[in-house]
């Protein structure tokens, strides 16, 4: 056999071949966290799912825990690139530019509940995640406070009242998408987008005072 022929197979080389494989477990990751939680993924179930054998698993991840990170990142790469995208295309006025975004998260975290449940849920109890999760509140939060900066009246994004306003305003957000997503508030989404935006809105109020 050539070593071109012991390179390629199905006209793949080796490494579209392990990229493929470990697209396969990320797509697994996915759908056992998001359904049955952090706790559910084991290898083996990992493996159930993608018919691979033992050996292609820590080929791409040393552990589970490293899988959960991975789907994890690859979620809220998702979740900040609708933010963005939302953001860049949205009239300049504030209302506007926030319910974009607000759009744009439901859209990720709601329409597909696997990923709201990793991103709100799983998140929260999970120890491989949770430091992950409050980088990602951060992350989230710099974001308003860079592209809310009318809201600010002169303060820098990373000024003290910036932050807190911020995170406070990021932290709400989730908990209450969060109990949509467990069935607990039941609202149409415009209505709900709506009563977001406002509230959001609001904390510009919420920040007059607290540095006045």
């Amino acid at each position: 056999m050539s070593t071109d022929t012991a390179r390629d197979y199905a006209g793949q080389d080796a490494a579209a071949r392990a990229s493929s494989r470990r697209t396969r477990l990320l797509a697994a990751g996915l759908e056992v966290l998001g359904t049955d939680g952090a706790t559910a993924l084991t290898v083996r179930r990992a493996l159930a799912e993608t018919g691979l054998a033992p050996r292609y698993f820590y080929e791409s991840f040393a552990s589970t825990d490293a899988l959960q990170v991975a789907v994890f990142e690859q979620v809220l790469a998702e979740v900040e690139d609708g933010a963005r995208r939302a953001l860049e295309s949205a009239p300049r006025r504030a209302r506007a530019r926030i319910r974009a975004v607000l759009l744009a998260l439901c859209e990720v975290l709601l329409d597909d509940p696997r990923k709201g449940r990793i991103v709100l849920v799983e998140a929260v109890a999970s120890p491989a995640l949770g430091p992950l999760r409050l980088d990602a509140a951060e992350r989230f939060a710099g974001v308003l406070a860079e592209f809310a900066t009318g809201a600010w009246r002169g303060h820098a994004p990373d000024a003290g009242a910036v932050v807190v306003t911020s995170q406070f305003a990021v932290g709400g957000m989730a908990e209450t998408l969060a109990r949509v997503l467990a069935g607990r508030l039941d609202l149409d989404r415009d209505v709900l987008v709506d009563h977001l935006t406002e509230l959001l809105l609001g904390t510009g109020v919420a920040f007059k005072a607290i540095t006045s």
